[in-house]
C-alpha cells in the first residue's frame, strides 16, 4: 500500500496495480480472521468489528479503482 502511494506521488500509472493488490490482501486478511473466529466460535465484538472493517473499507476503494480504469 505504501509503495502504491509512492508511485502515485511519482505520477506512475502502475500505482493502481499495487493499490489493488494491497486492498485485496487487506480484504483477505480480514476474511481469514473472521473465518477463524467463527470456526472457533469466539464472538468478541471488538475483534469482529476490527476485522469486518478490514473487509469493508477495501471494497469501497476497489470499486473506485475499477471504475476509474474503465
Amino acid at each position: 500500500g505504501l509503495f502504491s502511494l509512492y508511485l502515485y506521488k511519482l505520477h506512475r500509472e502502475s500505482w493502481q496495480n499495487y493499490a489493488l493488490i494491497s486492498l485485496v490482501l487487506t480484504f483477505c486478511s480480514g476474511l481469514q480472521a473472521i473465518a477463524y473466529w467463527a470456526f472457533i466460535k469466539d464472538f468478541n465484538l471488538t475483534w469482529w468489528a476490527f476485522n469486518l472493517y478490514l473487509m469493508v473499507y477495501p471494497l469501497l476503494f476497489i470499486k473506485l479503482l475499477i471504475n476509474n480504469r474503465g
